[in-house]
């Protein structure tokens, strides 16, 4: 075989064995079908059988499904079948803006607090804006490389426990909101979107409140 041939072949192979893969079943073991399943780069649903394949690698894998409580999963830890709990909770629904209220984000918008002052500062690809309250910080970002629609793997990873909710958008984007809580007892919040996010991290109950206020205003741009 040529040698030009010989590495298309090894690349190739490089790049099919980092594909992601995995089977989505009940408690009871049935497969899951139409799960919808999310990277950082693409986006699927499961087969009749419950399995699904993301042709690029990704440090996270989200799953959701209504009727189901959602997952985020290091795809390093997908082995074996994964297990969605049968759960009713429904998912957010903020709507569109209305009224005058003066707000502040792009397509997510959030309501100025009263005295609140903005800090915002930009590059040639983003633009953040952030609230302070106390020693904490609340951020809101946007640009094409802010992010890429899940949240940080390493300040998931650092929480003791996690909550996560769908967000029904206008556009049907794939939005998620996850709450956490460090060994320390301070929160963390966070809405994610591609390309857009809000969040706080190591806020004490007083600052979370106030910045639950904030973030609890959400509404959309159609």
């Amino acid at each position: 075989m040529p040698n030009h041939l010989l590495l298309l072949t090894v690349l190739w192979a490089a790049l099919y064995s980092q594909q992601i893969t995995g089977r989505v079943v009940t408690r009871e073991g049935l497969p899951l079908l139409q799960v919808r399943v999310v990277s950082s780069t693409d986006e699927t649903v499961t087969d009749e059988k419950g399995g699904f394949t993301l042709p690029r690698p990704s440090q996270l894998v989200r799953l959701s499904k209504i009727g189901y409580r959602p997952l985020t999963r290091r795809s390093a830890d997908l082995r074996g079948d994964i297990v969605m709990e049968a759960h009713e909770a429904t998912p957010w629904s903020p709507g569109i803006c209305r009224g005058s209220q003066k707000r502040f984000g792009d397509v997510m918008r959030f309501a100025l607090p009263s005295g609140a002052r903005l800090e915002t500062v930009s590059d040639v690809d983003y633009s953040a804006t952030s609230v302070r309250h106390g020693r904490a910080v609340l951020t809101f970002g946007s640009g094409p490389h802010w992010n890429d629609g899940l949240p940080s793997p390493r300040v998931l990873a650092e929480m003791v426990t996690v909550e996560e909710r769908d967000i029904q958008t206008p556009r049907q984007d794939s939005a998620v909101e996850y709450r956490g809580t460090r060994r320390d007892g301070t929160r963390w919040r966070t809405i994610v979107i591609f390309g857009e996010s809000i969040e706080y991290d190591s806020a004490d109950a007083v600052a979370a409140g106030y910045f639950d206020a904030v973030i609890d205003s959400l509404c959309f741009v159609r």
